[in-house]
């Protein structure tokens, strides 16, 4: 919307006023972390079936046992009681996580966030136990362990980044990315359909380049926009299809009013 004040000179104008204001940030021109969650998904279902298949939650009885994925699944349960959180996560399955074809676990943006947090967890403790020995699960914990410090350092900043801020954000996703990129060429080399690469993976980059403006993009994220979709949603579903348009207005203006009158 404000990038299209600018094509008039009247337009170039009130950008500049826009602009001069220290309130005012352009937030549709600034990347939204909501994207980064893409790959989140093909980090968290990689790494579920990873540490099934080392053992980490038991042995399988059988072939596609699901098993160890609900093991797992109890213990992402008890995480987030021991932080505080609610989760309405898909069940880990053998399905769910896509083991067959290349492992990709589907669930909600702010899901997979509190899932890539827990794995973090899980990945340090199965290096620190027999497993220790294994290369791709200490490549693993680390590419989660720079993942959770990123995220953990945009979440307790301010919408304007320190230099130390700025120095470790940049720090956390180059290793995070390199992290990724050895074990996409392990995957690759062994043929393990794991660790897919997608072009997320390029605007992730450019992303976390950013943070060295000095602005925390974590402030331009669009959960709210998702949050906004599924209210329209819920009215809508509810509004007779005849005249949906002119009701979904009257009834979200209502919800307005309300909210507003508290």
């Amino acid at each position: 919307m404000f990038s299209g004040l600018c094509v008039s000179a009247h337009g170039r104008h009130v950008g500049a006023q826009l602009a001069s204001v220290s309130s005012f940030l352009p937030m549709p021109l600034r990347k939204s972390l909501l994207r980064y969650l893409g790959t989140g998904k093909d980090l968290a279902g990689a790494a579920i079936c990873l540490l099934v298949d080392r053992g980490f939650y038991g042995e399988s009885a059988f072939a596609k046992d699901d098993g160890p994925f609900k093991r797992a699944h109890i213990r992402y349960k008890t995480w987030c009681s021991g932080h505080g959180l609610m989760s309405s996560c898909p069940m880990f399955t053998y399905k769910s996580c896509h083991a067959e074809t290349f492992a990709f676990f589907d669930a909600k943006a702010a899901q997979i966030k509190m899932v890539l947090l827990f794995l973090a967890d899980e990945t340090a403790l199965a290096v620190s136990s027999e497993l220790h020995t294994d290369d791709e699960i200490a490549l693993v914990a680390a590419c989660f362990w720079a993942l959770a410090a990123w995220i953990h350092c945009l979440d307790h900043a301010g919408i304007i980044l320190t230099d130390r801020q700025k120095s470790n954000c940049l720090h956390y996703g180059r290793v995070h990315l390199q992290m990724y990129k050895a074990l996409a060429l392990r995957a690759v080399e062994t043929g393990a359909k794991r660790w897919k690469v997608r072009p997320k993976m390029h605007y992730l980059d450019h992303t976390m380049r950013e943070v060295q403006s000095g602005l925390n993009p974590r402030f331009f994220q669009c959960f709210l926009d998702e949050g906004y979709i599924g209210k329209i949603i819920r009215i809508a579903s509810r509004c007779h299809r005849s005249k949906i348009s002119i009701n979904v207005l009257r009834r979200y203006m209502v919800l307005l009013e309300q909210r507003w009158s508290r």
